[in-house]
């Protein structure tokens, strides 16, 4: 009985070690992205923005110019995420990604993703192109540029 308990608990650390890896395949740099998206989820505009480097610039899906620092980055998400706040549920989705090592502290990220909100059982669906640019200084991964725009039909 005892090599059986042995046996058991060795399988359920073996698997508890596997789900922590599988968690995250695309690997630490993809810290911020995930902290961004759970942002979303949450309408948090603290969150999105800590996701960010304090020089970091982007192009939001619905902006209409590059914000080129943190200040203009939080009025963006702020704004937004008022928009959105009275979604029952708000989600982003990475359905494709492609990950592009180019330097040992900075990734490229591309791909596709789902902004997906709901409210009284009706829910809408906007699949995005985005590019993430994320580099690793003194505070972690952090996002130093994001681009988001509208996939075509």
């Amino acid at each position: 009985m005892t090599i059986m308990r042995h046996i058991a608990w060795v399988a359920v650390l073996y698997c508890l070690s596997q789900s922590s890896v599988m968690a995250n395949p695309l690997g630490k740099s993809f810290q911020p992205i995930q902290q961004f998206a759970n942002a979303y989820a949450l309408a948090d505009t603290n969150k999105a923005v800590d996701a960010f480097s304090p020089r970091a610039s982007m192009f939001g899906i619905t902006g209409d110019r590059l914000l080129t620092n943190k200040k203009d980055i939080r009025e963006h998400f702020r704004v937004v995420f008022r928009a959105i706040k009275a979604e029952s549920h708000r989600a982003l989705t990475f359905i494709h990604i492609r990950k592009v090592n180019i330097a040992s502290s900075a990734v490229l990220f591309v791909g596709i993703g789902v902004f997906s909100q709901s409210k009284a059982g009706r829910a809408r669906n906007l699949y995005a192109r985005f590019s993430f640019l994320v580099f690793k200084g003194k505070h972690g991964w952090k996002i130093l540029h994001y681009h988001s725009s509208k996939q075509p039909s």
